[in-house]
């Protein structure tokens, strides 16, 4: 594992555009609450932050670890950069012990929930739509119970308050820069603007070697999925209602 030491650099603002997965459920008009909690998200895995360096395509090819999104969370506390990293990892793992045990009747539950959040995708038609439904559902109260749990950690650390007030700073100005648009059926492609500032102190670049064991590994992986692939507004929009009709045990985690 490198580690590095670089001053904060402010630069010009960087465009974006992606494909937001589950388009079917996905919403195109948001309120801008939504729109600025996911420009906070985006700044976190796409600038280097104090706790580890945004690797490059090119450095993901190689064995760079991607980042999750979480990592600020932890911004303030006594843990070292690598020690955040195994945190995160053991929470990515914990949450899918607890959700194979949910749903212990079904012993490729977990698989499938991975297929689906690397996909981006769900069954189209039948039993398997509606079950996979119930999963996104279930996976955004897990996303929100995390980022509530975690952020009222965060609140308590005068470090972390500010972080999250200077994100907000740097990234509530570009909110009207959110757009989404549907090209084609079946696909909706957001576009945002964020300014290129990287806040990153004696930061680590982690590689996926760095986690030891393949359970770390497999927890870093949801964690970084989880927030990816649930963590714009339009999907969150549309299942903002859903977690709703969950049996009561999968509503909290």
């Amino acid at each position: 594992m490198s580690e590095t030491i670089t001053a904060p650099a402010p630069g010009p603002a960087r465009i974006f555009e992606h494909t937001i997965p589950f388009a079917p459920v996905a919403r195109l008009i948001v309120p801008d609450e939504f729109k600025a909690k996911e420009l906070a998200w985006k700044m976190s895995v796409q600038g280097d932050n104090p706790v580890l360096l945004i690797p490059r395509h090119a450095d993901l090819d190689d064995g760079a670890l991607p980042p999750t999104g979480f990592e600020p969370y932890f911004v303030g506390s006594p843990l070292t950069p690598k020690q955040i990293l195994i945190s995160i990892a053991e929470i990515g793992a914990k949450q899918l012990d607890l959700l194979a045990w949910q749903h212990r009747e079904d012993e490729s539950y977990v698989a499938r929930l991975l297929s689906i959040l690397r996909t981006g995708c769900i069954a189209r038609s039948g039993p398997q739509r509606a079950r996979d439904l119930q999963s996104l559902a279930q996976l955004d109260a897990l996303l929100g119970s995390l980022t509530r749990s975690l952020g009222y950690q965060a609140e308590s650390d005068a470090e972390a308050r500010r972080y999250r007030q200077d994100t907000h700073r740097l990234t509530d100005p570009f909110i009207p820069t959110l757009t989404y648009v549907k090209p084609a059926s079946g696909a909706i492609v957001e576009s945002y603007t964020l300014p290129a500032v990287s806040r990153a102190q004696g930061v680590i670049a982690p590689e996926w070697r760095d986690l030891p064991t393949y359970r770390l590994r497999r927890g870093w992986r949801f964690m970084a999925l989880l927030g990816d692939r649930l963590g714009n507004a339009p999907v969150r929009a549309g299942l903002q209602d859903r977690w709703q009709q969950l049996p009561i045990q999968y509503r909290y985690c």
